[in-house]
């Protein structure tokens, strides 16, 4: 299992989405956890075609600051958020 951790520092950037889309295809992670998103919405398609992650949970940014998007593929994780 791979996990990765980023901090993106903002993902609204076309080079930036590019990017990382190409990171997630070369190295493969099982979980991805990507902060400072500095994103209020993110879709499941959005997703799906940036990081290849069928699963996904997402804290929105705060203003211009935070943002959490935390993925993953494995059907053996099981994630609990509180």
């Amino acid at each position: 299992m791979r996990v990765a951790c980023w901090n993106v520092r903002g993902l609204s950037a076309r080079y930036q989405r590019r990017y990382l889309s190409s990171w997630v295809r070369q190295h493969g992670p099982s979980v991805l956890i990507v902060v400072e998103t500095k994103l209020f919405v993110i879709s499941h398609a959005c997703v799906r075609t940036l990081l290849r992650q069928p699963s996904f949970w997402f804290l929105p940014a705060n203003g211009v600051i935070g943002g959490i998007l935390l993925a993953w593929s494995s059907p053996l994780i099981g994630v609990v958020v509180h």
